[in-house]
Formats: C-alpha cells, sequence, structure tokens
C-alpha cells in the first residue's frame, strides 16, 4: 500500500515575504494543487506536513491526516522526517510530494507508483539532466527518512542508496517547483 506526503510547511524564503503556497495558479491556491493530485493517486492514505492552520484545515476537506512540524523553519528535512514517522505500518512505499509542483499530472506520478511497487526501488524523477521531486521510498527507508534534519531532503537518502536507486524520466514542464516571484511571474504571465 502507498501512501502520499505532502510537504507544505516550508517558509517561502525566496518569495520576498510571500507565502507562495497561497499564490493563485489557475484560481487556485498554489498548495491545493497538491491535494487535488494527491486523490487522483493509487495510493491508500494522505498525510499533509504544515504548520499553517488554513493548510490544515483544507487538508481535513480531503480527509487527508495532517502533522505539524515544529523544526520547519530550520530545514526541510525536518517535515520529511515528520511525515515519514507518521506513515501506518501497512504502507508499504511513500511518495514525497512538494505543495510547490503544481502541474504534475496524476499519470506520470501513477507511472513512477506502479514501478515503485514493481521493482522496489527508490523511484528518482529525472526532468531532463535533473534529479527532482516527488521521489518514492520503499518501507525500509521509513526510519532513514524519520531521522533527516536540517536542509536535507530525502536526496541525501537516495544519494546515499544509489545502488538501490531507478531513475525514471519525466516530462520538465510537470516538474516545475515555484520558487522565487520571477519563476511565478513567468509562469502566470503577470
Amino acid at each position: 500500500m502507498v501512501a502520499a506526503v505532502i510537504l507544505a510547511a516550508g517558509q517561502s524564503k525566496r518569495m520576498n515575504g510571500t507565502d507562495k503556497l497561497f499564490l493563485d495558479i489557475n484560481s487556485i491556491n498554489m498548495f491545493e494543487h497538491s491535494f487535488i493530485l494527491a486523490k487522483k493517486l493509487n495510493i491508500a492514505c494522505c498525510i499533509v506536513v504544515t504548520n499553517n492552520e488554513k493548510i490544515s484545515n483544507k487538508a481535513k476537506e480531503y480527509n487527508f491526516l495532517t502533522v505539524k512540524s515544529p523544526n520547519a523553519l530550520n530545514g526541510m528535512g525536518f517535515s520529511v522526517a515528520e511525515g515519514a514517522k507518521a506513515l501506518p505500518d501497512k504502507i508499504t512505499h511513500a511518495v514525497f510530494l512538494n505543495a510547490d509542483q503544481p502541474f504534475i499530472s496524476a499519470e506520470i506520478i501513477n507511472n513512477l507508483i506502479d514501478k515503485a511497487q514493481k521493482t522496489d526501488k527508490i523511484i528518482v524523477p529525472m526532468a531532463g539532466d535533473r534529479p527532482t521531486s516527488p521521489c518514492i521510498f520503499p518501507k525500509r527507508y521509513f526510519d532513514k527518512l524519520g531521522m533527516l534534519q536540517g536542509e536535507n531532503g530525502g536526496r541525501i537518502i537516495w544519494q546515499q542508496n544509489i545502488d538501490d536507486v531507478l531513475f525514471e524520466n519525466v516530462p520538465q514542464n510537470q516538474m516545475i517547483d515555484i520558487d522565487t516571484t520571477e519563476v511565478y511571474n513567468a509562469l502566470t504571465n503577470n
């Protein structure tokens, strides 16, 4: 059984004081695109890691579990860890979705999930020549993910276990993460 972990506790440090997760993308808050995506995935449950009450309330509307990341200010690793620690025992694989990637299609992620279940490897999407998110981890890595701290997310785990990684090509235009005002403006024609 697969779970999705949506990482929505970031600080939008490169957005000049704007919380990017509330930016408008096609008349929907950016973070909610990850919720809509999760509803279309072949998963058993979804966990949203957030410290924001509005995001938490919206997650409840989707019947998603929420967990807080009290140390999110200190780096993404803490949020990945909180999500990993919240995974139910029955879960065999977890896909870690970033709430700032609003253009990913369910078809792409469901194909990655299928590969993960068939191979039982860490799945790392490749957009062109660049590894990107969302990665999928088998259960044997949940404990290591649950110990992450600082700026290091799941990348450090798959880099340390490179022989257990399957790289999968994905369309570059779907993997865009919106980290700066310039990227947002370019994508939304503002």
